[in-house]
């Protein structure tokens, strides 16, 4: 029974190589460097500019390595982005995706998730998006 549950949780255990050293949601990002990471946007906000998941991860040098930044809108899974990384900055490799394709309404709670290739979770990202006028219009 341990190892069955061991086998089901597997994916929240953050692989040992890797792990977050800086993370942003930001409406802007120059110079491979994010704007004001937010934690509430307004729907115009993205509509506009999009956003972007900002990722620095640490990593071994030498270590090449596939990972995902998963969008997910209300806990459903809209967009997948592939990310190569490559170890040996002592800051973390910044990766980025860049969303801007959003729903019609996209008001609600929002979450980036960064995996490894086998889905072992290596951070995620919380954000809620607002209404127009700063009030949150989901139901």
């Amino acid at each position: 029974a341990i190892g069955g549950t061991g086998w089901l949780l597997r994916s929240w255990v953050p692989p040992a190589t890797l792990w977050i050293a800086e993370e942003a949601i930001s409406t802007q990002l120059q110079d491979r460097t994010p704007g004001a990471s937010l934690k509430v946007v307004s729907a115009n906000d993205v509509r506009s500019t999009g956003l972007y998941a900002y990722t620095a991860i640490n990593a071994p040098r030498g270590l090449d390595e596939r990972i995902y930044h998963v969008w997910q809108f209300n806990g459903k899974e809209v967009d997948r982005v592939a990310l190569d990384i490559h170890g040996g900055r002592k800051e973390g490799y910044r990766a980025w995706s860049h969303k801007q394709n959003f729903p019609g309404d996209p008001t609600g709670s929002w979450q980036v998730r960064v995996l490894t290739e086998d889905g072992q979770v290596i951070g995620v990202l919380r954000f809620k998006i607002t209404g127009t006028n700063g009030q949150n219009t989901a139901p």
